[in-house]
């Protein structure tokens, strides 16, 4: 799950950045306040957790882009991960 923003993809665009934050999806399914359910919808093929504690950069070239996006997140979705990495700060 790539998490962002505009100014970050606007560097990418210039190409003077050419990594991605990104916060991984997992099936495991841990009971913490860090994970985040997701139902199988779009292209997700089963029930996943956006692990909130759990975030890197990756380098473009690793991304798959021609296959498209797996899931767009509800504004809920995004409200609630924006959340959780941010109770990572208190």
């Amino acid at each position: 799950m790539v998490v962002q923003n505009n100014f970050l993809n606007r560097t990418i665009e210039k190409k003077l950045y050419k990594q991605v934050l990104i916060v991984p999806l997992s099936s495991v399914a841990t009971e913490d306040n860090y994970r985040l359910k997701i139902e199988p919808r779009d292209r997700l093929e089963k029930e996943s957790y956006i692990v909130a504690n759990w975030i890197y950069t990756l380098d473009l070239t690793h991304l798959l882009l021609d296959r498209g996006l797996i899931i767009k997140l509800s504004d809920s979705e995004l409200q609630e991960l924006k959340k959780r990495i941010c109770s990572l700060m208190e």
